[in-house]
C-alpha cells in the first residue's frame, strides 16, 4: 500500500481545499491516474473504509469498459439521492431520473482508459463554476447517477444488486448471508461487499478474516 499525502491548502483550484473529502477525492484520483495510469491495465475505485472482497475484483472486468453497480432501489424512493441531485442539477433532473435505479458511487472499476474517462467527467462537474453552491458530503453520488443515467460514459456496464457481483449492503434487497458468505439471488458469491458494516454478521466475518 502506498499512501499519498495531500495538503488541502495547496490544492488547485483552491476551492477544492474547502470541499468534503468525498468530493475532493475525485479530482485527486483523476490527477493521480493521469500520472501513473500507463502502469495499469485495470483500476478499481472503492470506498476503502467499508469494502471487503470475497474473490478477485478484477474478474468482473471481462472486456474493455467501465463497470458500476445498482442498489436496485429507485431514486425517487430515497431522500438522500433525490436531495443530492436536486441541489446540483435542479428538480427537473430529479423528475427525469425518479424512476431510475440508484447507482452507488462507492464502487466502480474497469479498464484504465474507461476509468480515466469517468474520472474526467466527475472532475469536470466538480470543477464547474456553479458546483460550490451545492457541494457537501454525498453529492458525488448525485453526479455519478446523472452521468450514468444520461448515458455519456463510454463503455458503460451497469449490473444490478440481485444478479450482479457487487453487494451494496445499504440496500436491503437482492443479497443474503449464507454459510459465512454474501451471495446474490442466483446463489452466486458476491465478489465485492460494500458497506459491510451495515450488517453486524457480515462485519464480524470480515473482521475475523482480515483484522
Amino acid at each position: 500500500v502506498t499512501v499519498l499525502p495531500v495538503n488541502r491548502v495547496s490544492l488547485d483550484p483552491a476551492t477544492l481545499g474547502k470541499y468534503h473529502p468525498s468530493t475532493t477525492r475525485w479530482v485527486l484520483m483523476q490527477s493521480f491516474l493521469k500520472r501513473v495510469g500507463h502502469n495499469f491495465n485495470k483500476v478499481l475505485l472503492a470506498d476503502v473504509r467499508d469494502t471487503g472482497f470475497q474473490s478477485d475484483p478484477f474478474s468482473i472486468v471481462s472486456e474493455a469498459g467501465l463497470w458500476t453497480f445498482s442498489e436496485s432501489v429507485n431514486i425517487m424512493g430515497d431522500d438522500w439521492n433525490t436531495g443530492w441531485i436536486r441541489s446540483c442539477f435542479g428538480q427537473g433532473k430529479v423528475d427525469e431520473l425518479a424512476s431510475k435505479e440508484i447507482i452507488c458511487s462507492g464502487i466502480s472499476l474497469g479498464t484504465t482508459m474507461h476509468v480515466q474517462s469517468y474520472l474526467d467527467a466527475m472532475a469536470k462537474e466538480i470543477n464547474g463554476p456553479n458546483f460550490a453552491a451545492c457541494e457537501r458530503n454525498g453529492v458525488d453520488q448525485g453526479i455519478h447517477n446523472v452521468l450514468v443515467h444520461q448515458g455519456s460514459l463510454p463503455g458503460l456496464h451497469v449490473l444490478d444488486q440481485y444478479n450482479g457481483p457487487v453487494a451494496h449492503l445499504q440496500s436491503k434487497v437482492g443479497m443474503s448471508f449464507n454459510n459465512d458468505v454474501v451471495i446474490n439471488s442466483r446463489n452466486e458469491r458476491a465478489v465485492i461487499v460494500h458497506q459491510y458494516d451495515r450488517d453486524v454478521f457480515v462485519m464480524r466475518k470480515f473482521f475475523r478474516q482480515f483484522v
